[in-house]
């Protein structure tokens, strides 16, 4: 019950902490001898006070209900004891310290302390093995993600409904893990409980993988861990030191139980058992290295292969494609004279059998030269600019006339029109002058990944700047970065290239569901892949991703990344070039000329030694002999 003083006809009752009536007396009169709550008959209260608290302001309803919920009592002369209800407290980590402030004005609070309301159980998120995955060796880490209001009492693994192990010690809010080995050829599955001190348990839902022996290959062979087994796309067997098998077919290994027994890999041998593993036996790309041959050809089953395509003899690696599978080798091919030899033996049948033939090249067959390379030199030649949305950027480019005559260059973009803004459009430069241009870049309004290129021109012949151009939204949350090891800058056609991703967490670190996009494009602003998984991230992430690159032209790329989160999206983006295998085999064979080149150099310089040494040894000789005889003379 509340007194109002100054509305002195007006009683408020509350009734557990909130009002429930107001009462009106004809008067409330207030003694200085004696408090007199009702003073006139019709208004005197008909029950017991048990406290009375005197305030010399007017309470407000919440510090009422304080009132109910709380208790401050003196049990001696100079000790009390304070306590306080609350209610109705939303899940989540409290905390709280009381503060005392006495007559004199004196205060004093208490340490700070904590409590928890928790009436949830502990949420998991099961990482690897991914679900419907695989194993090549039986030997398994199962990882999870758990995190809770509370603390984390234990965790435990079941495999296939069977409690496997269990762990006292969990740091909620990170990756934790368990590892089994040995883990037979089957399929399992298997899920993670976890159980906090309220004795709250989650358990979600169950997920498969199957163990399948492969471990007898390595190199870039298709991490099992990381696929749907039933589904693989460019399904790759390698052993790094003598070949490597990629399948160009989706591959389904749901019910293949041990490749080590059925496949095999090694010098100059790639074999199959197709019967035994059926789903194998489709069409793949053949790799043989270290081969000795000067110019083989493909056998199969021992036998020269009709309906294998030849690719490529690089470096001592034969590369060949076959449309389905037995036993695989490789031998020189035979020569002309080799050939003939084995087809004359069988006589003289046929008034051609030795005639000559000769051909000559028409000028409809006649090899164009490519035409004389544009002599400037661009620096620098690529960008890779991180900005955001709206931004104005500027970069300069330096064009030097590496030629020895004057030149006119006619400046433009391609796949920049909204973006790039030139200062000037010509640039005319004498010989071994060179000339610096201001670019303007106008940044998109949208984030994503830009590519393009700014060309210089003169006679139909062409050289660029290439521009990448990774914008994220103004409310930079995620730092992330694409890095690709120096051995992928650069790869032949079909090759894979593998990038470094690391996302790394700028604003409030918590577990965060992000939404990746990888993409390939080229500098004429072409997109040629275009995937996205989703991850959980909790302040870094760094992880390798591999992309495929069949189908893709020579020329310049980039793999970029868009990571999508509530909150805005970040980019990065790292280059990579593709180049056909008849650059390599002309820079092999250049290299070959400079080292056939320095060996004749280094013989003439020995064999010229050697008859400098031999002549003087002749003279020494001679002379010796001479003295000989003058000696017999006298």
């Amino acid at each position: 019950m509340k007194l109002n003083q100054r509305k002195r006809r007006m009683i408020e009752v509350f009734i557990v902490g909130s009002i429930f009536i107001f009462l009106f007396t004809l008067w409330l009169t207030v003694s200085v001898s004696a408090l007199k709550v009702g003073g006139q008959e019709e208004s005197n209260l008909n029950g017991t006070i048990d406290e009375v608290l005197i305030y010399d302001r007017a309470l407000s309803p919440s510090e009422v209900k304080q009132h109910y919920s709380s208790n401050l009592q003196k049990y001696d002369t100079n000790e009390w004891v304070f306590q306080s209800n609350q209610s109705n407290l939303d899940e989540g980590r409290y905390t709280f310290f009381a503060t005392v402030i006495d007559v004199l004005s004196s205060a004093f609070s208490t340490v700070t302390s904590n409590v928890i309301i928790d009436r949830s159980p502990p949420e998991i998120i099961l990482e690897t093995p991914l679900n419907g995955s695989g194993d090549s060796d039986g030997n398994v880490t199962f990882e999870y993600f758990v995190t809770d209001d509370a603390n984390i009492s234990n965790c435990s693994l079941f495999i296939n409904g069977q409690l496997n192990q269990t762990d006292y010690s969990i740091t909620r809010g990170t990756t934790q893990s368990f590892n089994e080995a040995n883990l037979s050829i089957s399929d399992y599955n298997w899920t993670i409980e976890c159980t906090d001190p309220f004795n709250f348990v989650s358990s979600p839902q169950n997920r498969t993988f199957r163990v399948i022996q492969s471990f007898d290959f390595d190199g870039n062979s298709t991490d099992l861990t990381q696929v749907n087994i039933s589904n693989i796309t460019n399904f790759v067997l390698e052993d790094a030191l003598y070949g490597k098998i990629n399948y160009t077919e989706d591959i389904d290994l749901a019910n293949v139980s041990d490749i080590n027994l059925r496949a095999n890999i090694s010098f100059n041998r790639i074999e199959i058992n197709a019967s035994a593993i059926p789903n194998l036996n489709k069409s793949a790309r053949i790799t043989f290295y270290n081969l000795t041959f000067t110019n083989p050809m493909p056998l199969h089953d021992d036998a020269s292969c009709d309906v294998c395509t030849e690719i490529s003899y690089i470096n001592s690696t034969f590369i060949f494609d076959v449309p389905a599978f037995s036993v695989y080798s490789s031998q020189e091919t035979p020569t002309k004279d080799e050939e003939a030899a084995e087809g004359g033996a069988g006589g003289g049948g046929g008034g051609g059998a030795g005639a000559e033939t000769t051909s000559e090249i028409t000028s409809q067959e006649a090899i164009l030269l490519p035409p004389e390379p544009l002599l400037i030199d661009i620096i620098p030649s690529t960008f890779n600019i991180d900005t955001t949305i709206g931004e104005r950027e500027q970069i300069e480019i330096t064009v030097t006339n590496t030629g020895t005559d004057r030149i006119t260059l006619l400046i433009d973009q391609v796949a920049l029109e909204d973006i790039v803004r030139f200062t000037e459009t010509t640039l005319t430069l004498a010989p071994s002058e060179s000339k610096t241009i201001t670019v303007d870049l106008l940044v998109p309004e949208e984030a994503g990944v830009y590519t393009g290129k700014i060309s210089f021109s003169a006679d139909a012949r062409s050289k660029f700047a290439l521009i990448a151009l990774n914008v994220e939204s103004e409310r930079g949350l995620f730092d992330i970065s694409v890095d690709i090891p120096d051995q992928y800058k650069q790869i032949i056609q079909g090759d894979k290239v593998t990038s470094q991703i690391t996302m790394i967490q700028a604003g409030l670190q918590q577990k965060v569901d992000v939404t990746l996009q990888y993409l390939i494009k080229d500098f004429n602003g072409d997109e040629f892949l275009r995937e996205s998984e989703t991850l959980a991230v909790f302040k870094q992430k760094s992880f390798r991703k591999t992309f495929q690159t069949s189908g893709l032209p020579t020329g310049d790329y980039v793999i970029g990344v868009e990571l999508v989160y509530p909150e805005g999206i970040a980019t990065a983006s790292s280059q990579f070039t593709v180049i056909d295998a008849f650059s390599v085999v002309e820079d092999s064979t250049n290299d070959v000329n400079l080292v056939l080149i320095a060996a004749i150099v280094l013989f003439l310089v020995l064999v010229a030694g050697f008859l400098l040494v031999m002549h003087k040894y002749k003279k020494a000789f001679k002379r010796l002999e001479q003295k000989k005889r003058v000696n017999e003379i006298n």
